[in-house]
């Protein structure tokens, strides 16, 4: 296996790169955006935004390109004879490297932005965005949601290429459900947000409660396991090789 994990990632080291630029340039425009909307601003609060936009861009980035890479991945490998039994939790391993190599990068460059943020607008209150992502219960949390997206990415990855685009448009109604559907059933319950604030005080009470952490290894532990079965089985069954 760590043949093939050296194999796959000189394959991606391109990918890779990519997404570091990626990443980087959306953290530097994100201190940018900072300063550009908080200078001389009467706003009281300072959210640090290149980290909110580096998250997401690099989630965006990474569901939406795993379905190309994995494809060209999965032809070359089996055709120079690896195994799908072998080259699937290899695979599923460089997605975590290169993830992890994302997140640290997010870590370091939003250290900085949270510096200047607290040096530049000394006066206003801070959204502290770093310490709750970055530090105690919630780096836990992070770090967990970082190895499930991972393990989505390549799920997604195994559907595009198994049903090609018969996948794309069940694919696309999820992640539009997942982004707008929240927000607008919010609004349809309760138009006050009185049941937005009992939500919010909920997740407040179980982030803080003892139990949060073996509940939540759990949750996780269950998701990844059933997005790892699917995909295994997904992609041991797709016996063709196209090119």
């Amino acid at each position: 296996m760590k043949k093939t994990i050296k194999s796959l990632l000189k394959i991606e080291s391109g990918d890779i790169g990519i997404m570091m630029a990626i990443v980087s340039g959306v953290m530097i425009a994100g201190g940018v955006i900072d300063y550009f909307l908080y200078s001389g601003s009467t706003s009281e609060t300072v959210v640090e935004v290149g980290i909110i936009m580096a998250i997401a861009s690099y989630v965006l980035y990474e569901l939406t390109f795993e379905g190309i890479g994995l494809g060209q991945i999965f032809n070359n490998s089996l055709a120079m004879g690896v195994t799908r039994k072998r080259l699937f939790p290899s695979y599923v391993i460089l997605c975590i490297m290169k993830n992890t190599i994302g997140l640290l990068i997010i870590i370091v460059l939003g250290a900085a932005e949270r510096f200047y943020c607290r040096r530049a607008f000394p006066d206003n209150v801070k959204e502290d965005v770093y310490m709750i992502l970055f530090t105690g219960r919630g780096l836990f949390i992070t770090i967990s949601l970082m190895f499930l997206v991972s393990i989505i990415a390549v799920f997604v990855g195994a559907l595009i290429l198994r049903f090609g685009k018969k996948a794309f448009w069940p694919l696309w109604a999820v992640w539009m459900m997942v982004g707008l559907l929240p927000g607008r059933l919010g609004k349809m319950i309760d138009q006050d947000g009185e049941i937005s604030n009992m939500l919010g005080k909920n997740v407040h009470m179980f982030l803080n409660a003892d139990v949060f952490v073996p509940v939540w290894s759990i949750i996780f532990l269950a998701l990844c396991g059933v997005f790892y079965l699917i995909t295994y089985k997904v992609i041991i069954k797709k016996q063709s090789v196209t090119f």
